[in-house]
């Protein structure tokens, strides 16, 4: 208790004091702009669907494909089931860079998919069908890359997060940088 009354104890208590509420200020103030950011990947805006969104198109229009290739190529189609269940988990968990993964794998199988399905002699209907689901997949993928959301995480972090003091004090605070969609 004497070391509290000393000149040196209240040192020490006042830095603490001061770290401690810089630290937690750091964490509520840029944890709460870093989550509006990343709010951005989640949710449509006037004009613009969110990052989100078009995943959950990729999601139906590569169900859709592979159950039409299932009657072709069995084997192609599982491997686009496996690839897109991968990618509705990872976005059950709002992981944005594993979305990102997931959504790399699953473009690369859905790519597969299409050479599998032109090597097939379709019915007319399943190759409309197919046509139609792979015109709704590409064109989701298009609008995800045109997304004004990864520019929005580009210049937060230029304006606000890679700057100094923000960069250190966020990361003794345990506040991340806001995930890009890439």
């Amino acid at each position: 208790m004497g070391f509290l009354k000393s000149k040196s104890g209240a040192v020490v208590l006042a830095a603490l004091v001061v770290v401690g509420s810089t630290l937690l200020n750091t964490r509520v103030k840029l944890g709460a702009a870093v989550d509006e950011v990343e709010d951005l990947f989640f949710t449509d805006r006037d004009g613009e669907k969110c990052i989100y969104s078009r995943l959950e198109e990729k999601l139906s229009a590569s169900n859709g494909y592979a159950a039409v290739l299932a009657s072709y190529d069995e084997e192609a189609a599982d491997t686009l089931y496996y690839e897109r269940d991968s990618l509705l988990w990872a976005c059950e968990d709002d992981d944005i860079d594993y979305m990102a993964w997931c959504n790399a794998e699953l473009d690369k199988a859905f790519g597969d998919a299409e050479r599998a399905m032109a090597a097939c002699e379709l019915s007319e209907s399943d190759r409309e069908d197919a046509e139609y689901y792979a015109e709704i997949y590409n064109g989701a993928q298009k609008m995800i890359a045109e997304n004004s959301y990864n520019s929005s995480v580009t210049s937060f972090n230029r304006s606000v997060y890679d700057t100094f003091p923000t960069e250190i004090l966020a990361a003794f605070a345990g506040v991340n940088a806001p995930e890009r969609f890439s």
